[in-house]
């Protein structure tokens, strides 16, 4: 997939994951994420795709909420 595709899938996680939802009748909550991103180079192998991705993943908690932060 391509870099937009993947940059709109994560726009949508983020917004469904921040709309808020009742956790009693009198309590409503509301969620934020982090998401790390990375496309698929042609030598990298699974173990190392998880290794990029959680660091993007911490880049992205280190930084704005709600915010896809790909790995560089």
């Amino acid at each position: 997939r391509s870099k937009e595709h993947m940059q709109i899938i994560a726009a949508k996680i983020t917004q469904e994951l921040s709309r808020p939802y009742p956790l009693t009748e009198q309590c409503m909550h509301q969620c934020a994420c982090s998401i790390g991103l990375v496309l698929f180079q042609g030598d990298n192998d699974c173990d190392e795709l998880l290794r990029r991705a959680d660091s993007a993943m911490y880049q992205a908690k280190n930084g704005k909420l709600n915010q896809p932060c790909w790995f560089s």
